[in-house]
């Protein structure tokens, strides 16, 4: 397009249209295809920040890490497109029921994180049992349960860093996974 032939007017209506698909690509760019919630690469930047301003302000800042159950066995059983309806359904479910200031973002293959911001431990918990709540209403009539382990950890003083964070829920989901499921 000829901007030395536009009006003004125009010029600002072309720059402001190209500015909303810059937007968009940038959206999308930061979503996983298959789950729609945020990628990785997006939600650990995402966190990044989140951690700097809960550590700025003395906020709390909540994480749990999450580990769909058993994919392995409903890939084998039932093929890789129900698992991946199984994680499209944990991604939205939890999305769904999070609220607004709160993420998630998939972390890979059937793992997910999710922020709460400004909730102590307590109020996350009590927030994710809903959400796996609605997760189990949502799945009773498959021919397989859905089930998660969860790990979570709070940002505290002495966690220095994002990957701190993560790897202390990490760790917390492994416990409660083995403590509880086996394939």
């Amino acid at each position: 397009m000829e901007y030395e032939k536009m009006n003004k007017e125009e010029l600002i209506y072309e720059l402001r249209s190209r500015d909303k698909i810059i937007e968009k690509i940038k959206y999308w760019a930061g979503i996983d295809s298959l789950t729609k919630v945020f990628n990785r690469r997006y939600g650990l930047k995402l966190l990044e920040d989140k951690v700097k301003i809960a550590k700025l302000n003395n906020s709390f800042l909540t994480i749990g890490f999450i580990d769909v159950n058993k994919l392995k066995c409903i890939n084998d059983k039932y093929g890789h497109n129900e698992g991946d309806k199984v994680l499209s359904l944990v991604g939205e479910v939890i999305k769904k029921n999070m609220k607004k200031e709160d993420f998630i973002f998939r972390f890979g293959g059937d793992e997910f994180v999710m922020v709460f911001l400004g909730k102590d431990l307590n109020i996350t918990k009590v927030l994710y049992n809903i959400m796996d709540n609605k997760l189990k209403e949502q799945t009773l009539s498959y021919k397989y349960e859905v089930s998660l382990s969860v790990g979570f950890a709070q940002l505290e003083k002495k966690c220095l860093s994002c990957s701190d964070l993560i790897c202390v829920a990490d760790q917390n989901m492994y416990k409660n996974k083995y403590d509880n499921v086996m394939c």
